[in-house]
């Protein structure tokens, strides 16, 4: 049986299978998106357009899901915002909640998922309104503060 260890790549066997070191960053995948959208969903989470896909090298890797935003509101109620995988929640009902932030601000947040599959796996960042008023995503489209999700496999 043969085997190479190489400090970057890990080990090799015969069989063309290779074991990584854990810990290591295998790929990244970012996007980018400066469109504005704006929901008065009331609870109900839809759509940002934010999305990115990623196909993970090995079923036992790990997914880091890092997103940035400007957000707005008119109300002080705030936002939920959750991470999508495929059509799966990751984030439960609530998401991430920004209560008390009326008007503009950047947020910024991450998640780290199992998936467990070496398929092209989806992930895309979901908005609602937190009670009566409007939530704006990505209100400043001249590009000062583009939304972005930056997705990054690492070795288990």
């Amino acid at each position: 049986m043969s085997l190479l260890l190489d400090g970057t790549n890990g080990i090799t066997f015969n069989n063309a299978t290779t074991q990584t070191s854990a810990g290591v960053v295998l790929q990244v995948v970012n996007a980018i998106n400066q469109t504005v959208s704006n929901t008065t969903s009331n609870g109900t989470l839809v759509s940002t357009g934010l999305t990115a896909s990623i196909t993970p090298k090995f079923s036992t890797s790990k997914v880091l899901v890092l997103v940035g935003f400007r957000q707005g509101s008119s109300t002080v109620n705030g936002a939920n915002y959750a991470i999508y995988k495929n059509s799966t929640n990751l984030t439960g009902t609530n998401g991430y909640t920004t209560n008390g932030l009326a008007g503009y601000s950047y947020i910024q947040f991450s998640l780290l998922d199992s998936p467990a599959t070496t398929s092209s796996t989806s992930y895309t960042l979901y908005q609602a309104s937190n009670g009566v008023g409007t939530v704006y995503f990505q209100p400043n489209s001249t590009g000062d503060f583009p939304a972005y999700i930056t997705l990054m496999e690492v070795a288990q």
